[in-house]
Formats: structure tokens, C-alpha cells, sequence
């Protein structure tokens, strides 16, 4: 099983410090054709227009990622909502037998946020995710130009 292979695009970034082979004929899609889908919420529409120039701008966001980056933003928007929803409630409530239970809205609170960062991680949101990626600049002669 072993680690998850990272994309070609991250592993140039990085120098592929492995030196394993890159893998040419990986899918590329332009990120230029990128748009929201039409059935995202309100609020995974205002995460979507937050931060998708800046994902399509870095190259990690393409027309072959929009549906995970949907799911991203659709877990943000769970994650925001059930928040709201919970301000102002008790946290703990006493059931109709007379236990005491934890808020339902804190289990779909943990679960959504479990959710954004395993996503965040992917699309390489995260500071942890980041720290492997070294960005340089790209001039005319740079053989690696040609993997865009």
C-alpha cells in the first residue's frame, strides 16, 4: 500500500528530492477552465469565490479537481453553518430520559472539520502541506516549461 503518489505538478516543485521517475503522461488540465458547479450551496459558493483564483493561480486547482474542491468547499460551508448554529446553545443537554448528551451539532462540527483538512491537505491548503513545496522562477530555457 505505502504512501499516496503525489501529483507531478507538486513533485516538481519540491525538486522531486526522490528522484523517482515523473510520470509524463500524466492527466493535465488547463486550470484556466475552471468554473464553480451550478449546485453548490450559498456557502461552499462564497468559500468557492474566496479562494478558487488563488488555487487555479498556484496550479493546484483544475477542470479535473473542481468536483473535490466542491466537497471542500461544501464541508466548509457544513462546518460554518453548524457553528452558527451552535452559538448561543448549550453544549450538553439532558435527553428525555434524563442523561446528559453532547450537542449534535458538535459531531457534525468535528466531522466537517475532519473532512476540510484531509481536502485542505490534498490541494496542499494547509501549512504542513506546504512546507515540501519550493516555488521558483520559471525563464524560457527551463526544460521543466514544457510540463505546464
Amino acid at each position: 500500500m505505502g504512501r499516496k503518489a503525489k501529483p507531478t505538478k507538486l513533485k516538481l516543485l519540491q525538486g522531486n528530492p526522490g528522484k523517482r521517475p515523473i510520470n509524463e503522461s500524466e492527466p493535465n488540465a488547463n486550470p484556466a477552465s475552471v468554473r464553480s458547479p451550478t449546485w453548490l450551496s450559498d456557502g461552499a459558493r462564497k468559500c468557492w469565490d474566496m479562494n478558487a483564483a488563488t488555487m487555479i493561480g498556484a496550479g493546484v486547482l483544475t477542470k479535473l479537481d473542481a468536483d473535490m474542491f466542491s466537497a471542500y468547499c461544501e464541508s466548509f460551508s457544513l462546518w460554518q453553518r453548524a457553528h452558527e448554529q451552535l452559538e448561543g446553545s448549550s453544549l450538553i443537554h439532558e435527553n428525555e430520559s434524563g442523561y446528559k448528551q453532547q450537542n449534535g451539532l458538535i459531531g457534525i462540527i468535528n466531522k466537517s472539520q475532519d473532512q476540510l483538512v484531509k481536502l485542505a491537505r490534498e490541494f496542499g491548503m494547509t501549512p504542513s502541506a506546504r512546507t515540501n513545496i519550493r516555488l521558483t522562477v520559471e525563464n524560457d530555457d527551463n526544460e521543466w516549461n514544457d510540463f505546464d
